[in-house]
């Protein structure tokens, strides 16, 4: 069947439309990625917490002296974007200077395995692996490594647990040295005072006996010890 004139006439007319919107298209965002920046005079990194600014100007592929391009950025962005430590990055260009601003994701504590120290967040994504969040405690456990996240029994506990003894006794966090996690309850190394504690859990019923406990111990003037808090009562055991 032969399509009518007018039809033929609209496929075509649509057809060059089409050609012409994508050849606009193009060249818009050739003209935007491709804008120059001749004239940059420093690259500064600021937002940065653990990650030092030469490690951030690094990973990012800039370099002061080399022209760039608005496509430099872009990719540079990317390329930062893909370290793990890092949630977010703006690029910004302010007379003449490149401004890397970066937002990085919270460590939430430190893992001993293998014999390093590793810093994850609250889910258990791996951000450093040489322990720079040394304000935060240390969890040890049988832990393993599983792409770039780390994972083993109780460690999704222990960290979602902590997040709820910072927010709610912070003091407390700042007293604990280590969390150890073993098979069915946890060993708590203090450090003020330096005793160990064993607890069942880490909810909010055992963290008031934990304080209850070390207000005692310290009322009684002991120092050293080591205090069992699985069952009903407290037993207190002193250091040998």
């Amino acid at each position: 069947m032969v399509e009518p004139a007018s039809e033929r006439r609209n496929l075509f007319v649509f057809l060059i439309l089409s050609s012409v919107l994508l050849v606009v298209a193009g060249a818009g965002i050739a003209i935007y990625y491709g804008k120059s920046y001749t004239n940059v005079k420093q690259i500064r990194v600021t937002g940065n917490s653990y990650l030092t600014s030469a490690e951030v100007l690094e990973a990012s592929g800039l370099k002061p002296e080399a022209p760039m391009t608005r496509g430099d950025l872009f990719t540079a962005r990317n390329k930062l974007l893909s370290i793990p430590a890092i949630q977010s990055v703006v690029m910004q260009d302010e007379n003449g200077e490149i401004i890397i601003r970066v937002h990085e994701r919270l460590c939430s504590a430190v893992l001993r395995l293998d014999g390093s120290m590793i810093d994850v967040d609250e889910s258990g994504r791996i951000l450093h692996y040489d322990g720079r969040c040394t304000a935060s405690p240390i969890i040890s456990g049988a832990f393993r490594i599983q792409g770039n996240n780390a994972s083993g029994e109780g460690l999704s506990e222990t960290l979602l647990s902590l997040r709820s003894i910072r927010e709610q006794t912070p003091d407390l966090e700042k007293r604990i040295s280590e969390i150890l996690v073993r098979k069915g309850y946890y060993t708590l190394f203090m450090i003020r005072p330096p005793i160990q504690m064993d607890v069942p859990d880490l909810t909010i019923g055992t963290v008031e006996r934990i304080t209850a406990s070390l207000a005692y111990f310290e009322k009684e003037g002991r120092q050293k010890g080591r205090i069992d808090l699985r069952g009903k009562n407290a037993l207190y055991q002193p250091q040998s």
